[in-house]
This record gives C-alpha cells, structure tokens and sequence, in this order.
C-alpha cells in the first residue's frame, strides 16, 4: 500500500508537472496571438486611413483636372478682377461655330446664376453698365459650376458613407466656400444656384467645412439651417415674409415645381430688399415664370 501510495504521489507531480507547462503554453501562444492580432488591427487601421486619404487626394485631383470645375474655380477666385476665357459659340442646334475670348467677372457670375431668369439675353440690366450675358456666356458659366458642384457631391456621398474623412477635403474647398461668401449678395446668389439647381448634397459639404467659421462671418444658408421652432435663434432677416420662412429640411420636402417657385421668390425679395438699383429691379414671380 505504501508502496502504491508513493508511486501514486510520483505520479501526481509528474501530472502537475504538465499540467502546469501546459498552462504556460496556452498562455504564452494566447499572448503571442494577442499581439499579433492587435498589430494586425493597428495595421489594417493605418492602411484603411492611408487608402481614405489617398482616394480623397484622388477625387481632388479629379476636380483640378477636369477643365469646366477648374475654370469655374478661376471664376470664383477671380470674381472681382476678372479672368479671360475662351467660350465656345453655338449656334441654333447646338453647333459649335468657334470660340471668343471674353473676360468673366463677378458682375457676370452674378447675372448668369440668378438673373438669368430675371433678364432676356442680351438685354441690358437697368441702369447696368454692361450688357446682360448672352447664351454662350450663360452656357459655358453654368456648365463650369454645374460640373464643380456634380463633384462637390460626389465628394458628400462618399463623406456620408464614410469611404473618405471629410478632413481630407477641407482644402481647397475651405477656400473657395470663403470667396463665395465674401459678401451677401454672392453668397445669396450661390445659394439660389444651389437650391433651384437641387445641389443637395453639395449644399450639405460646404455648411459642414463652414461649421467651425467665427460667428460674425457671413455663413451658407445661414437661415435656412436652423429648424423653425427650434431653440436656436434665427439670424434676422427682415426682407422675409411669412411664407419664405422655410428651412432647409422644409425646402427638400417640396416638389420640384414648388421648389423652384420658392427658391425665385426668396431671390426676388432678397434682391428687391437691396439698394443696388443697378443691379436689379422688383420683379414679379408668377406660376408661368420660365424655369428652365
């Protein structure tokens, strides 16, 4: 029994023995896995970030290339001096005859994205010293900010699905959002363009790149952003009437002909509210305004 007993007990040990190895090594390969596994997270991570930023740099580099966004960049950055370009002519059928060379300042930005409703091509503006812009100029100027503002929501859309950061698109983005808000009356006609246009999504990049702006600085839609009856304060905007209260959410909810009519009577009241006689004069918005 003695005998039975202690081979027993050897037998214990030899057992605690490799159950304690075992352990260790259960432990030591658990440990091993850990690490590796969170350096393969880390690592993944830093890709994942690398990959965002690059397809981010990518779809900028879209928009330096594309020639009708670039120009419609030199547009807005040179809106006060003027910047010469080449506009193609059409003729009826959409024939192109050639090109002239025609220098497109902010005086002519403004009548292409909001007066083009407002005034018959070619006519003078009241009291304006150069003519209204004919339907070359009018073409070439909205096509350029049509197709800027087709990227700017692309850009949006892969923002909203999280497949780049918005950070990687602050610039030079930031910068022009600036140049278009550098007064009121430019950015009011910009927000038009965008809201008749249904630029959605572009509307929604350039108010979040202005989020962190000083809160004297002229801001995107600055109205239209705050919910009515919310706790927030609206800005003061005396040229609104009771029904040009809308916010933007309210705005998205219409249909596309009540839309267009809100958007010309809100462009309406805001111009007629303006001192700048030359500029434009009371108009009137009815329901068989050319929309087009």
């Amino acid at each position: 029994m003695f005998e039975l007993s202690l081979k027993f007990g050897n037998g214990g040990g030899v057992w605690d023995h490799w159950l304690t190895s075992g352990l260790v090594g259960v432990i030591v390969t658990l440990s091993i896995f850990a690490v590796t596994f969170w350096r393969s997270v880390a690592t993944r991570k830093e890709d994942l970030t690398f990959q965002r930023s690059k397809l981010a740099l990518e779809r900028m580099i879209d928009i330096s290339n594309d020639a009708l966004a670039k120009n419609a960049q030199l547009i807005i950055d040179w809106q006060q001096a003027g910047h010469a370009f080449k506009i193609p002519v059409f003729k009826a059928g959409d024939k192109k005859l050639g090109e002239r060379a025609e220098i497109i300042s902010g005086h002519v930005l403004q009548m292409v994205l909001c007066y083009r409703h407002l005034y018959k091509e070619g006519e003078c503006a009241p009291g304006a010293a150069l003519p209204a812009p004919d339907a070359n100029t009018i073409r070439f100027v909205r096509d350029c900010f049509d197709r800027l503002f087709y990227h700017f929501s692309r850009l949006q859309r892969l923002i909203v699905n999280e497949v780049i950061d918005a950070t990687e698109t602050r610039y030079p983005i930031n910068y022009y959002l600036n140049c278009i808000c550098i007064d009121d009356l430019t950015r009011f006609v910009f927000e038009h363009f965008l809201l008749v246009n249904q630029y959605d999504d572009a509307i929604d990049l350039l108010i979040s790149i202005e989020e962190d702006w000083p809160l004297g600085k002229w801001r995107f839609l600055k109205y239209e952003r705050w919910p009515r009856g919310s706790d927030l304060a609206r800005p003061a905007e005396p040229w609104r009437g009771g029904d040009l209260q809308l916010s933007l959410s309210e705005v998205r909810r219409l249909t596309g002909r009540e839309r267009s009519l809100y958007c010309y009577r809100r462009l309406d009241a805001f111009l007629s509210s303006r001192q700048d006689a030359h500029l434009v004069s009371r108009q009137e918005i009815d329901a068989n305004y050319s929309l087009d």
